[in-house]
């Protein structure tokens, strides 16, 4: 019986304190507890979640070239996959009987004849795992924090601005001279009070004016034109997830300026304003017409919410449909989202040993990002002594010195964002939870804010066709409503 097993940690620190040597001896005795043949071995230092993961390629082309049953043996579901884009992969192999999957942790066996309870289970796992990785995205998060901090932008730059590389490869942004005098023009236009959005964007057009994505240059659209006028990236600030930051591009709109054109804005959309307040729609920025993939809008008449789509170039206006119309066949699905009782206890079980491994993850991560932060302390307690005894200049200590407290500040950034994660964690399993024991119970109380939430958490791809609402089951939900239907959740 062939077997493979898979050892895998996240950074160099790990292999360096044996961490993936511990993972082997352990996985490597499972094997032989199983009977299992001396395994292959691959080891993985690198993100599960950023690049090729070549490693895991070459596990899985070893795999397939055996022309029989393998045994692949992993610590845990998250050592294999944080996402769910391997899934379909490693399902096909099962189902051609190719692999067989052993989790040590999660205590789960998955083969061909898997039943619905431990592919539910093994989603479940990927999805907690999904979620964790995501929100403790330090090496990310921590690179753009420093460049925020430092004035520079991480987006693409607003229209009457470019990006470009500089000598040094770095990204950077400029003035794009043929258009900044046109976003100019289009502040003081509006500044005068004489403008609406819609007819300062048909003055844009008529002069050409575009936005840069990639290399396609379309017109400016009208909501564009709206972010244009509120956007204080202008005046010298960007706006980045709610928080300002002064950057150090060159600004091309005078306070003054920008002032007049928001107390115009204001004025203008007041009344509009106070009577969006009025309504809030479940399924706005989610729901798209099937024949032409676009967004459809809501609306409100006599206190009726209806969805359409509005004319776009050959196609016509769709007719209106009633918001309730649509929840209806939302419920229904919800209602199929039903877990047994002696189900749900297991899946508390289950969850259990999830929690247990995030947190051993979470300990040997944070005990690492200490150690180095205890060095960098050492470190500038001996530049200081180095200073002292004039051994280095001023300016050399200054130098190393903020180098050595900027890597302190992303260090602390790292232990925040695992907090941060560790709520998001624990928000997602009791969503998960309430979902197997109330799903329809509570979307149907929900408010329409909470209701959009509950949908973009089980459902995908929504669409729709005249009245008939399309859509994709998010996993695991995909399998808990197959199995509901079926009450099979332990045989095939």
């Amino acid at each position: 019986m062939k077997a493979v097993i898979l050892v895998r940690v996240s950074s160099k620190e790990q292999e360096d304190n044996h961490s993936l040597d511990a993972q082997q001896e352990k996985l490597t005795a499972y094997c032989d507890q199983k009977g299992f043949e001396k395994p292959e071995v691959f080891r993985i230092v690198e993100s599960s979640t950023q690049g090729e993961r070549k490693k895991f390629n070459e596990m899985i082309k070893w795999i397939n070239q055996q022309g029989e049953l393998v045994y692949l043996v992993v610590d845990a579901v998250d050592r294999l996959q944080r996402s769910f884009k391997e899934t379909i992969i490693l399902t096909d192999m099962m189902k051609a009987k190719k692999l067989e999957l052993h989790f040590l942790k999660e205590n789960l066996i998955l083969g061909e004849d898997a039943n619905p309870m431990q592919v539910m289970m093994w989603n479940f796992a990927v999805m907690c795992a999904q979620n964790f990785v995501l929100s403790s995205g330090y090496n990310i998060k921590r690179s753009n924090q420093r460049k925020l901090n430092n004035g520079e932008y991480i987006r693409q730059a607003p229209v009457g601005y470019r990006n470009y590389r500089d000598d040094s490869g770095r990204s950077q942004i400029r003035v794009d001279e043929n258009r900044a005098y046109l976003v100019k023009e289009a502040f003081e236009l509006y500044s005068t009070g004489n403008h609406s959005v819609s007819s300062l964007w048909k003055y844009l057009k008529e002069k050409k004016l575009t936005v840069i994505k990639k290399a396609e240059r379309p017109l400016i659209g009208r909501a564009s034109v709206a972010r244009m006028l509120q956007d204080k990236f202008y005046i010298g600030t960007m706006t980045v997830k709610g928080k300002e930051y002064p950057h150090n591009y060159p600004t091309l709109i005078d306070d003054f300026t920008f002032q007049k054109c928001q107390k115009v804005m204001h004025s203008k959309t007041q009344k509009h304003k106070k009577e969006d307040t009025k309504h809030s729609y479940a399924l706005k920025g989610i729901l798209k017409n099937r024949a032409t993939g676009r967004l459809m809008s809501g609306s409100t008449t006599k206190g009726n919410i209806y969805y359409y789509s509005p004319k776009y170039g050959d196609s016509p206006a769709s007719k209106n449909v009633k918001e309730e119309i649509i929840l209806a066949q939302i419920e229904e699905v919800f209602k199929s989202i039903v877990i047994p009782d002696e189900i749900r206890t297991e899946l508390k079980e289950r969850l259990k040993n999830i929690h247990e491994s995030k947190n051993y993850f979470k300990e040997q991560s944070i005990a690492r990002i200490k150690k180095k932060y205890n060095g960098i302390d050492k470190k500038l307690s001996n530049l200081l002594n180095l200073r002292i005894d004039d051994r280095i200049t001023q300016k050399e200590y200054d130098k190393k010195a903020t180098e050595l407290k900027q890597e302190k500040k992303d260090l602390e950034l790292e232990i925040k964002q695992f907090d941060d994660a560790d709520e998001k964690f624990a928000i997602t399993v009791q969503y998960l939870l309430d979902l197997c024991s109330k799903a329809h119970e509570l979307f149907k109380s929900s408010k329409p804010e909470q209701k959009r939430r509950l949908i973009n958490f089980v459902l995908s791809n929504l669409s729709l066709d005249g009245e008939r609402l399309h859509y994709d089951l998010n996993k695991p939900f995909d399998v808990i409503a197959q199995s509901s239907k079926s009450s099979e959740w332990y045989t095939r």
